[in-house]
């Protein structure tokens, strides 16, 4: 198990990754650290975030699912809805919106409060 200190660096790797468009390099870095870090919330947003890039929708809404289970904080569950209503969006609006309110409900941040927004 790593620090919370290298726990961040990793997931911030893993987000430069992202950012850079290399999918499939950020999806094995990010398996790893969940090997490692079964119940670091934050990577399974990291995961879904990259496997909805990667056009594997059903797989990121069960890492979003799975990360909800085990999130213990308003701010974690309200990224996780955050992501899930972007997520599902392109096929359920109304879904979307439920999970977008439910973020807002959580944790009322401008990027929740945005993302509300463009569905609402």
């Amino acid at each position: 198990m790593k620090t919370l200190s290298q726990l961040q660096k990793e997931q911030q790797r893993i987000a430069n990754l992202l950012g850079k468009g290399k999918f499939l390099k950020a999806k094995e870095q990010c398996n790893k650290a969940l090997k490692q870090n079964p119940g670091e919330v934050n990577l399974y947003n990291l995961s879904a975030i990259i496997l909805f890039k990667l056009q594997r929708n059903e797989e990121a809404i069960s890492f979003l699912k799975k990360g909800l289970e085990l999130s213990v904080t308003d701010k974690q569950r309200a990224t996780l809805y955050n992501s899930l209503g972007q997520i599902i969006r392109p096929v359920d609006l109304d879904k979307a919106l439920v999970y977008h309110k439910k973020a807002v409900e959580l944790d009322p941040l401008a990027e929740h409060l945005s993302t509300l927004a463009l569905v609402d």
